[in-house]
């Protein structure tokens, strides 16, 4: 079997040492692979380039990085028509998607999944906008925190790491923040209303918390919050209490202001109107979960 493993020079696989953790994991990976490739890339358009020319060459498809190198790496992977297992090493700030795979945040255990070659199917969102097409693995999200992810800057999370995103979900929860929207769900339901904040998830975490944890990763189905009004843009209907019930589809066209950005697992996409359908079972991923 051959493995192709991906981290990059711009992620946080580099500000936290991937590079002299690399020889423990080639040694462990090739305890299952006959051949492993490791590549360090230099910008999202060449990890994303290399994947399409050379992913289904490979039989598994290794990611190093955080939660947006993921992203950036499904989105190259769901243009193959022959799409190698992935396995993931989380090298981010909080790792949202990781923990949907059973991930601990620590390198040693979680090359164990991989040597262990356990693999479930996964499904992934794919948004459609006026203009490309996009997926997300864990969430696609508008509104209020929403912009967390993408717009702390690189030096305050190499100082403060995590923190960094929660210095300013402080600062936005003050800052009253709604958004219009409609719904129009499996073709059928059509929703109005204003909220803080609206989340698609097939992920049970957000933000590190666990928000959703009637999560089924493979069944064809999302779940869709929208949040209600209140205090801190609508953050205490989830933390702590625990009681916002998603609606469930399997298709939904969502119409949003085209000033506001929709956040795929932590890295900006489009705006305004989007179309999200479910790919069922898109992707193979080593996994301690089940």
């Amino acid at each position: 079997m051959k493995a192709l493993l991906i981290y990059s020079h711009n992620t946080g696989a580099t500000r936290r040492g991937f590079s002299n953790k690399l020889d423990y994991v080639k040694e462990r990976l090739l305890t299952v692979f006959d051949t492993l490739d490791p590549v360090c890339t230099l910008s999202k358009e060449e990890t994303r380039r290399l994947i399409a020319e050379k992913g289904s060459d490979y039989d598994s498809l290794i990611i190093v990085g955080g939660d947006g190198t993921f992203n950036n790496a499904l989105t190259a992977i769901m243009g193959l028509e022959k799409r190698p297992t992935i396995g993931y090493l989380n090298f981010g700030t909080l790792g949202d998607v990781g923990k949907a795979f059973g991930l601990k945040n620590d390198y040693k255990k979680d090359v164990e999944i991989i040597v262990d070659q356990n693999a479930m199917d996964y499904d992934v969102g794919k948004v459609l906008s006026s203009n490309n097409t996009y997926y997300f693995a864990y969430t696609c999200c508008i509104g209020a925190y929403s912009d967390i992810p993408y717009s702390v800057e690189r030096k305050r999370k190499r100082k403060v790491g995590k923190l960094a995103y929660y210095e300013k979900a402080v600062g936005e929860a003050f800052k009253k923040k709604l958004i219009p929207y409609k719904v129009i769900r499996d073709g059928e339901d059509t929703l109005e209303g204003e909220s803080p904040f609206l989340m698609i998830m097939n992920g049970t975490h957000m933000a590190g918390f666990k928000v959703n944890g009637q999560c089924v990763y493979d069944d064809g189905e999302f779940e869709l919050y929208l949040t209600d009004k209140g205090l801190l843009n609508g953050l205490l209907h989830y933390m702590p209490f625990k009681n916002v019930k998603p609606l469930i589809i399997k298709e939904c066209q969502i119409e949003a202001p085209a000033s506001d950005f929709w956040c795929l697992d932590g890295e900006k996409g489009p705006s305004g109107k989007i179309t999200i359908e479910v790919c069922r079972k898109a992707i193979k991923v080593f996994t301690n979960s089940r």
